[in-house]
């Protein structure tokens, strides 16, 4: 009788561990099953039978936001010249972010050529650029504390002298409440943030971000001479009652509106010369003169005319 509750009892013991290895055999069959069939990453698993249309929902990730420019005046652009062969252009840089740079033509436009600014100035930012028959001048911030200066060139840009602004110069100042330094005399800006000076012998006017403002000297005090947003301002070539301005996407214009402005007020929506079909940012468009030619600068083309604006030529 004992006998045989023992062999009975073996017996159990051994199909139940018969039983468990086949469980832990199926187990391990599952699970070496599943490490074959898992996706690449980023690729999703279809379902037998579902939608393909429907998608499986994934978190969103909203992007932050880079680091913003803090000096407007970074991509500001200067051209200028003493002829209609000879110009200068550049980009006013930052003290904050980009380096400045010059280019020289001699051939009205067709070629340009870099000109260096001197190491030991360590040049960080071009408040204003003049360009004469005689010398460059620059108004600049430069060296660790960008400090004002003005460095002059007699030579075309090969040698530079670097000195502290004289009674003649007059820019937009950059530190405290963006006055203005006119002629070596501080005077209040007519809005509160102007964007761009512009000057030609006495003659000097101011962009805003709500309009443009010229100096009366016989009244001593800024005039507005139109409330439109423009994109840059030059002084009409051989003409000291006008002033002109690109005024961006206006009714009828797709691009950029060259009006003429007169400086008495008599016109507050200027007359148009022409249109130019192409789109910029405000801070990326110049209008400069050099003798009787006028010249636009916006994006990478440079354009120019001979006739104050009216027909204008790609260069």
């Amino acid at each position: 009788m004992n006998d045989r509750r023992v062999v009975r009892t073996g017996r159990v013991a051994t199909i139940t561990a018969i039983a468990l290895l086949g469980v832990l055999s199926a187990t391990l069959l599952y699970f070496a099953f599943q490490s074959e069939v898992v996706p690449e990453a980023g690729v999703i698993p279809t379902v037998e039978g579902a939608d393909p249309s429907v998608g499986t929902p994934v978190p969103t990730v909203t992007p932050t936001q880079g680091p913003q420019r803090t000096d407007p005046f970074e991509t500001a652009r200067f051209i200028e010249g003493p002829s209609s062969d000879r110009a200068i252009r550049a980009t006013a840089g930052s003290c904050s972010g980009a380096t400045p740079v010059l280019d020289a033509t001699n051939d009205g436009g067709g070629t340009w050529s870099a000109i260096a600014l001197p190491t030991d100035a360590a040049v960080r930012e071009i408040l204003d650029l003049t360009y004469t028959s005689d010398e460059i001048d620059l108004l600049v911030r430069h060296g660790v504390d960008c400090a004002v200066g003005k460095l002059t060139s007699f030579t075309e840009g090969q040698f530079w002298e670097l000195s502290a602004p004289s009674g003649q110069d007059s820019y937009i100042d950059p530190i405290g409440d963006s006055s203005f330094s006119l002629n070596g005399v501080p005077l209040p800006s007519p809005c509160p943030e102007p964007e761009q000076l512009a000057q030609v012998g006495s003659s000097i006017t101011v962009r805003c971000a709500d309009g443009v403002a010229v100096f009366s000297q016989a009244n001593e005090r800024w005039e507005g001479i139109t409330p439109l947003v423009t994109s840059a301002v030059a002084w009409a070539p051989d003409d000291s009652a006008n002033v002109i301005a690109a005024v961006p996407d206006s009714d009828g214009c797709a691009g950029l509106d060259i009006r003429a402005f007169p400086v008495d007020g008599s016109a507050f929506n200027g007359v148009t010369r022409s249109c130019v079909p192409m789109n910029s940012a405000s801070m990326d468009v110049a209008l400069g003169t050099a003798g009787s030619r006028l010249w636009l600068w916006t994006g990478e083309e440079i354009l120019s005319s001979i006739d104050g604006g009216i027909v204008w030529e790609l260069v």
